[in-house]
């Protein structure tokens, strides 16, 4: 340092003073500041050359200058000074610097440059960090040798005087950073952690929005394969939280769905999505309110509201998934089809339902060639678009085409596509089919609960058996459905599924619809009470009009009339559009009877029509007034999720309700969602209605 400043004052008068260096390795010096690392590896000859550039005009004031600089590097790296010399060095420095110049006033700017010059000092040269290099590398295969031949590596053992120069090496800034990842691997090969690893990763942690992000994906890699400690994994945590929260739009499309995988492995994400979505919802309602508190319509914002906005901040999110899916968005055209995959099945996982990319991706995968997908991916990949209820027809078609050509290689995976199916309403009958043929003769291996879900899912989807072996195999599946611990609610399911199925036997009906068996039911006021004795009801008119031998006794009139039978059609406001459609229709009080109830099926409408769709007032019924006959018609009303795809026909329950109602002397009239859809006139709805009316008493003729 000394020889440096000398160099430069001495001989020369109108030399420019060591401030003017020192401005030039200041800025270096600011930024570094804010990065923590410098950004570029600054050596003592890269110094120089910048305050060659900026003030020497003349080639020997450049050479003299770096001649200098270079003298004090080689006198550093043979001899470095201690911490007391380079303070005595800068003292005789100063000295001279006043001998030839005067007093100097630059002690802020002079203190500045030393901590520039210490950091600089800790950079090593080209050939030193290919030395250290070599040597990590010699580490490297020496250790995969003994672990190769089973031996246990100790690297504090074995290594000890190399691995803390190596470990300072590393963490200088003008060390390449693939170093760093090997080190890091090197360290996390055994099983414990040593002070040299903690100092690795803590630092890495501090150097996370510097070091390159495919440097830091392989330090994580090496962190999720390692034996796990509470120190590798808030490091874990730490660096894809940075990633995540900070460099996300550095995440390349390789690298997306492996951060996805860590914020799984690392946070609760299902609670995370709530939590945003909540936030969500909770800033539109507070600007909602704002709004109109701005408008003069509320003298006050309600304390809930402040409440929910003040605890609603992105900041109060231990990570910020939504990154991430932004950055889906951006990069979504170059993800590989299999990546695509595993975000359909981890968002259904966090049962994050993003209208945005749930489009982008089913939009790419309906495009995708599965040929090259196996029985277990597409079948997850069928789970998980149960589970987010996607509804595009041309990819679940494609999807479930593929999987009708593969064998599944396990009971229990063709019962997951066979729920999958029902939870879809998709009902694919080749794919179907495939399920069953497989499932025959092995339900061994199936669960009691997997065997009920399977027999709820054939009834779901109505596939009502046509032959002789699939009778068998729907009381094969009925069979393996007992087990221990069936509660009377599982008895009543499972008789409800037979007989959607049209395969309840006399001996189950009369268990079930024994007096005892539903007084007991009537007493318990459990919180399943009205369903089990709306499906009782169900089981009850099956009793009536399907089972053969049918001897037991029926539920009286008393017991169906107590129970709380309503519509199948939960939609309100479906049910509030066939009302207004029938009103413009007809008159209602005349020619129409909403909510009815018969025989323990509940009935949306009740109308008397010809065989033209004309209707007549209810005082005619099934009657022949000259040349026209009038029909007892029942309009049910079947809502979008009483609908299977691709063919548009009612779901099991709705199928059992119309068979039954045939039974009762009615022609069943099923009124589809998409008749009354909102975007129609009335005009429209009327005319969805009259051929519906014309096309049932056609087919009941």
């Amino acid at each position: 340092m000394a020889s440096l400043r000398v160099g430069i004052s001495f001989g020369h008068s109108r030399w420019p003073r060591a401030s003017t260096l020192m401005t030039v390795a200041r800025n270096q010096l600011y930024t570094s500041k804010q990065s923590s690392v410098l950004p570029n590896s600054y050596t003592r000859l890269q110094i120089t050359d910048s305050f060659s550039a900026h003030r020497v005009n003349t080639e020997h004031a450049h050479s003299h200058v770096s001649a200098c600089f270079m003298a004090t590097k080689s006198m550093s790296e043979v001899n470095p000074l201690s911490s007391k010399e380079h303070n005595k060095a800068g003292v005789e420095s100063k000295s001279v610097d006043e001998s030839n110049n005067g007093p100097t006033n630059n002690s802020a700017e002079d203190q500045d440059f030393s901590e520039v010059l210490a950091r600089v000092e800790k950079s090593y040269s080209k050939s030193v960090i290919k030395d250290y290099e070599f040597t990590l590398n010699n580490l490297e295969k020496l250790v995969a040798d003994l672990e190769n031949k089973g031996k246990a590596v100790e690297l504090n053992e074995l290594f000890s005087d190399d691995l803390e120069s190596i470990v300072n090496v590393v963490l200088t800034p003008s060390a390449p950073p693939y170093m760093r990842q090997k080190c890091a691997a090197l360290f996390l090969s055994q099983s414990s952690d040593l002070p040299l690893t903690e100092k690795l990763l803590m630092q890495t942690v501090s150097d996370a929005m510097t070091v390159p992000v495919n440097v830091l994906v392989s330090i994580i890699q090496a962190l999720t394969a390692s034996a796990e400690t509470p120190l590798r994994r808030n490091v874990r945590k730490e660096l894809v939280t940075v990633v995540v929260n900070k460099r996300w739009y550095e995440i390349p499309p390789k690298h997306i769905v492996f951060f996805l995988y860590q914020l799984d492995g690392l946070f609760e994400m299902k609670s995370i999505t709530q939590e945003l979505h909540m936030s969500g919802h909770a800033k539109n309602q507070c600007q909602d309110d704002t709004a109109r508190h701005d408008a003069g319509t509320n003298k006050a914002i309600p304390d809930v509201v402040q409440s929910i906005r003040k605890n609603s901040s992105d900041e109060s999110m231990p990570i910020m998934s939504a990154n991430l899916e932004a950055r889906l968005l951006q990069i979504m055209d170059e993800i590989k089809a299999k990546d695509l995959t595993r975000v359909v099945i981890l968002l259904a996982k966090w049962r994050n339902r993003n209208p945005s990319i749930l489009t982008a991706v089913v939009h790419r995968l309906s495009h995708v060639d599965f040929s090259d997908f196996n029985f277990i991916q597409l079948s997850n990949l069928l789970f998980a678009s149960s589970l987010l209820s996607l509804q595009n027809n041309k990819f679940i078609s494609e999807l479930t085409l593929h999987l009708s050509q593969l064998v599944p290689p396990s009971p229990s995976l063709a019962c997951s596509v066979l729920n999958s199916l029902s939870h879809l309403r998709w009902r694919d009958l080749d794919l179907i089919s495939s399920c069953q043929r497989n499932l025959i003769g092995n339900l061994g291996g199936l669960s009691p609960k997997e065997a009920t879900n399977l027999l709820m899912s054939l009834a779901n989807l109505s596939v009502l058996p046509s032959s002789h072996q699939e009778s068998q195999f729907i009381r094969d599946v009925c069979r393996q459905a007992e087990g221990q611990g069936m509660t009377t609610t599982d008895r009543i399911k499972r008789a409800w599924c037979l007989a959607i199925l049209k395969s309840l036997d006399a001996q189950q009906a009369e268990l079930l619809l024994n007096p005892d068996f539903v007084q007991n039911i009537l007493v318990s006021g459990g919180v399943h009470t009205q369903l089990d004795l709306q499906r009782l009801s169900v089981i009850n008119m099956a009793a009536k009009f399907e089972i053969n031998n049918f001897k037991g006794q029926c539920l009286s009139d008393e017991i169906l009339n107590s129970t709380k039978i309503t519509t199948l059609c939960s939609d309100e406001t479906l049910t509030a559009a066939l009302v207004n459609v029938l009103s413009k229709f007809a008159d209602l009080k005349t020619y129409t009877q909403l909510a009815v109830l018969e025989g323990g099926t509940g009935i949306d409408a009740v109308m008397n029509a010809t065989s033209d769709g004309d209707v007549r007032p209810l005082t005619q019924n099934n009657k022949k007034t000259g040349t026209e006959r009038v029909f007892r018609i029942a309009l049910q009303l079947i809502p979008f999720t009483g609908v299977t795809n691709p063919s548009y026909l009612p779901t099991g329950p709705y199928q059992l309700v119309s068979r039954y109602l045939k039974h009762l002397g009615y022609v069943p009239v099923q009124v589809l969602y998409s008749d009354l859809k909102p975007s129609l006139g009335v005009l429209e709805q009327i005319s969805n209605i009259r051929s519906r009316i014309k096309k049932a008493l056609v087919d009941n003729n």
